[in-house]
């Protein structure tokens, strides 16, 4: 399983920038509950279009953060809205917000700890 968060690839991504790093992970723990929202709500709905968007723009937020493992799931879910196909959502649903769930109490001890 990989890692929830992988610090030292977020770090390559931003070229090293510990500034840029640090506002990206504010950025992104200011947005999510409400890309969570419009997951949710997608998948309530059957609403594939949303749910493409959706998870595709939670997706590019988080892939600066090196959090591949969230990636993988919401690679899924965006997967499901572009085909229209919603079985196994509800499981890819619960396991992401688990995933995120862990991602910002992994990001919020970086932060905490000044390591960004």
């Amino acid at each position: 399983m990989n890692k929830i968060f992988d610090y030292p690839e977020a770090l390559a991504r931003t070229n090293g920038d510990v500034g840029l790093l640090r506002e990206l992970i504010g950025l992104f723990l200011e947005d999510y509950p409400r890309r969570l929202v419009q997951i949710k709500e997608a998948i309530a709905t059957s609403d594939a279009k949303e749910l493409a968007r959706a998870t595709c723009d939670l997706r590019t937020s988080i892939g600066a953060l090196g959090a591949q493992t969230v990636c993988e799931i919401l690679l899924v879910l965006e997967t499901m809205g572009i085909y229209n196909d919603f079985k196994g959502a509800g499981a890819a649903w619960l396991l992401l917000q688990d995933r995120l769930e862990e991602l910002e109490q992994e990001l919020l001890k970086y932060t905490e700890a000044a390591v960004v």
